[in-house]
């Protein structure tokens, strides 16, 4: 899946701020390629004015990306002026005559990149090179130009996702989110801007077993919450949360796929990790032949006795994490009871803007059983007490319309062996349906003085 353009690179090479990104770009490019990596120095943002090498490496490539990454120890130097052949030839001079006392030149790479295509015939990219290891100065002698940078983004797709929204400005095609951009969208809904530590409150051991389970082979991986989108964002909480070369490390690679097309096309794709949503989910056992892969469920996916169930933390776990966010200590305790410990909830109790309404939104129907809070159906009294309540003549035909609800994600009730219950109150009372209904279902609920679970 091609996201970047050698003429995207051209392009952008004009910009002020493409020397200082440059370094970011290959920093990442590097870390995604490497099987192992001994030494590393990349300086980005204003590190990478600092004097010495741009880049100094010691790594073994992965298979698939030896054409861009020596073997060993290499030396990088950067440039993003249009007259790539001067910066090419003022680089290559400097540092074979003054290498610096660490580097060994002849066991050293020499590699220069320049977002430019080297279109020039005199020399060519390929002469040029030639000349220079003709010399015997160095070890070997590499450039990467435009063209090759645009085949290297192309083999490292989570990391053009990045590149491509944010750096160049081009938008990649539909169907597949980088980390950074589902982390963005996501914690955007929240007001204030969700912080990872909400999302791995009460969670720490999980968020141990998610990191094995991205940094593993070939498998798939069920985990399971409130919502699909609750997991996809844990997940990605774990990583932002990460120490700094884990998160860099699975940053690079890991990719939310939501279509098909997008998986087809990642499947052969080397050292990546995919989380799936939407018709992507559908693939998920072909990408895990080669990819670690984590398949996200909700809670209406019930028979799924092998996923994992992200706990909900207590309410002062959650409380603790939300004063990250801003709130006092009686707001931070106040919320995390309105929204009964789950973050799927918090999304429509602090919105950003219009909070993402549940498929049962307004449904009246729901509105005794909310009332009823719990009940077990397997007590005549209690199966009495909510039919009454509900209006209806028996209790199974009450039940036959709740069925579909544990159906649904981020499902208002849940039913384990026999006893039903309401996963939280406040938030499904509001959002069930109008209040001239919620008020004469709360007169018969003093009709129902037999039931054992109220």
């Amino acid at each position: 899946m091609k996201w970047i353009e050698a003429r995207h690179l051209k392009s952008w090479a004009d910009r002020i701020d493409a020397r200082t990104r440059l370094s970011e770009i290959l920093a990442q490019l590097v870390r995604a390629s490497a099987a192992s990596i001994t030494a590393f120095r990349f300086p980005t943002g204003d590190s990478a004015q600092l004097p010495g090498y741009d880049g100094i490496l010691s790594a073994i490539p992965a298979d698939s990306f030896r054409e861009f990454l020596p073997v060993g120890d290499s030396v990088w130097e950067f440039g993003t002026a249009a007259d790539y052949f001067v910066k090419a030839n003022g680089d290559y001079k400097k540092r074979t005559e003054s290498p610096g006392e660490s580097v060994n030149p002849v066991e050293t790479t020499f590699v220069f990149v320049t977002p430019r295509v080297w279109d020039r015939a005199d020399p060519s990219i390929a002469d040029w090179i030639s000349q220079k290891k003709a010399e015997q100065h160095w070890q070997d002698v590499r450039v990467v130009d435009g063209v090759s940078l645009e085949n290297w983004l192309e083999l490292c797709p989570a990391v053009a996702a990045s590149v491509a929204r944010e750096i160049v400005g081009s938008l990649p095609v539909t169907g597949a989110l980088s980390a950074d951009e589902y982390w963005k969208e996501y914690s955007t809904q929240f007001e204030p801007r969700l912080k990872e530590q909400v999302l791995i409150a009460g969670r720490e051991e999980q968020a141990k077993s998610m990191l094995q389970a991205l940094s593993g082979g070939g498998q798939v991986h069920r985990w399971q919450s409130d919502s699909l989108a609750e997991v996809l964002a844990f997940m990605i909480a774990c990583v932002r949360t990460a120490d700094t070369e884990t998160r860099k490390f699975l940053e690079t690679r890991t990719l939310i796929l939501e279509s098909k097309d997008a998986a087809r096309k990642l499947v052969e794709s080397p050292h990546l990790v995919f989380a799936v949503r939407g018709e992507a989910a559908e693939l998920a056992g072909r990408l895990a032949e080669s990819h670690a892969v984590i398949l996200p469920l909700g809670r209406e996916s019930l028979r799924n006795s092998d996923a994992i169930r992200l706990n909900r933390p207590t309410t002062y776990e959650m409380s603790a994490a939300l004063k990250l966010m801003g709130f006092t200590d009686e707001e931070s305790n106040r919320v995390a009871r309105e929204c009964d410990r789950s973050v799927t909830i918090l999304a429509r109790r602090i919105p950003s803007a219009a909070a993402r309404q549940p498929a049962w939104h307004s449904d009246a129907a729901l509105i005794p059983a909310l009332l009823a809070g719990a009940w077990d159906c397997a007590s005549e009294a209690d199966c009495l007490a909510v039919a009454r309540l509900a209006g209806e003549p028996n209790y199974p035909s009450f039940e036959a319309k709740l069925r579909p609800y544990l159906l649904t994600e981020d499902a208002p009730l849940e039913r384990e062996g026999t006893v039903w219950r309401s996963v939280q109150i406040l938030d499904p009372i509001e959002n069930a349906g109008p209040t001239e209904f919620t008020a004469s279902a709360q007169m018969r609920v003093v009709s129902c003085p037999d039931a054992t679970h109220p």
